[in-house]
């Protein structure tokens, strides 16, 4: 029983009670968890934890863009959650004054968290920054150990590439975070490891197939579902896969070409998609391609005549998100292409380049997640 009918106090039902309190930002339930012991306790609960995100995001509520930017009215430099209707900063994630870091992916309301320059001695988080909460992964099962199949063992300054993804897997009900190790210039597969957030520990992927592990990886990587995507090559290109739950691989071809110019794997109405850039001479335009059944399709092609753009994701179901500038301009503009209106939205957001010359712009959502840990 949450609330008790007391003598001159007026009584709320509890379902109404739950009901108006899961409309609530997240500020406003961590001040409400000092009102009484049956507060804290209802807020506190994995129920109420699940009811308000999923009320955010089916209702887009307390929905954010997180972005790596310039804030013209400070003049400071970094990643901040930023509204979804006047795109003002709203919360300062962190100042590149300081040592730079990047994101690797947004997930109901947590952030992962590492340096720009990504290797196996950094520190990874996983950050939700509405309650300023944080979990630190443990170092590398890789570091110090035999690579496996590699004969060879690991020093922190010998060369490699590495690619961090997050998110979470409905299937296990878990936090994922997926690391894709390279030791030599052609960036072959070499070793995987998956982070789970309910048992705190990385455990290397024992099995990678053969014919994955002799592919090197182009460019392009994401997330979904607790999938892992990769763009890779070897004679032919393909878009490989590593289930995060069962640690199965899967590769899937790709139409001929367009691999180089992939900028990343998202999820487009409930169907894996890939944004591409296109360039033909001076002109740029984007093709979103969906997979359907196995195979790849062109779902669209995207293009601003004298404009120069790089797909960034989506913000909502039909809401592309892009880096947009004229080709004589130096600065470079957030902007918000809606598929079905064919609406182009200028946000007035400069993006800032990271470490590896790419933008980074995300959606996030608040939530109460990790508020237990």
């Amino acid at each position: 029983m949450v609330s008790k009918r007391r003598k001159n106090s007026m009584y709320i039902p509890d379902e109404v009670l739950i009901d108006i309190l899961l409309r609530l930002p997240v500020k406003s339930l961590i001040r409400f968890m000092t009102v009484c012991k049956s507060w804290r306790n209802m807020i506190r609960g994995l129920s109420f934890i699940g009811e308000h995100l999923n009320r955010n995001l089916n209702n887009h509520a307390h929905t954010f863009l997180v972005a790596l930017h310039n804030n013209g009215g400070t003049g400071d430099t970094g990643y901040s959650l930023l509204s979804n209707e006047t795109f003002e900063v709203c919360i300062t994630v962190q100042h590149r004054s300081r040592k730079p870091f990047g994101i690797y992916g947004s997930s109901n309301g947590l952030l992962c968290l590492s340096y720009e320059k990504l290797n196996l001695n950094n520190p990874i988080w996983i950050y939700n920054p509405s309650l300023k909460k944080r979990v630190t992964l443990p170092r590398t099962s890789l570091s110090w150990q035999l690579l496996p199949g590699s004969g060879m063992s690991w020093r922190p300054l010998f060369g490699y590439g590495m690619t961090l993804a997050f998110g979470f897997h409905p299937g296990v009900n878990d936090y994922k975070v997926v690391r894709k190790v390279s030791i030599d210039v052609e960036e072959l597969l070499s070793a995987v490891e998956i982070y789970s957030l309910s048992t705190k520990s990385w455990k290397t992927v024992d099995v990678i197939p053969p014919l994955i592990k002799s592919m090197k990886w182009v460019c392009g990587y994401g997330m979904c579902n607790g999938v892992a995507y990769w763009t890779m090559s070897n004679q032919k290109d393909y878009l490989v896969s590593l289930d995060a739950g069962n640690e199965v691989f899967q590769e899937i071809q790709l139409p001929e070409g367009i691999a180089g110019g992939i900028k990343s794997v998202e999820e487009y109405k409930e169907s894996i998609c890939l944004l591409q850039l296109n360039k033909d001479g001076q002109d740029e335009h984007i093709n979103i391609w969906i997979l359907q059944e196995k195979y790849f399709k062109k779902l669209v092609t995207i293009g601003f005549p004298g404009m120069s753009l790089t797909p960034l994701g989506f913000r909502m179901k039909n809401e592309l998100l892009l880096e947009l500038h004229e080709q004589d301009s130096k600065g470079s503009d957030l902007a918000i292409y809606n598929l079905e209106s064919k609406q182009l939205t200028q946000t007035g957001i400069r993006l800032v380049k990271n470490y590896y010359d790419a933008y980074y712009v995300a959606t996030y959502v608040e939530s109460l997640v990790l508020l237990m840990d």
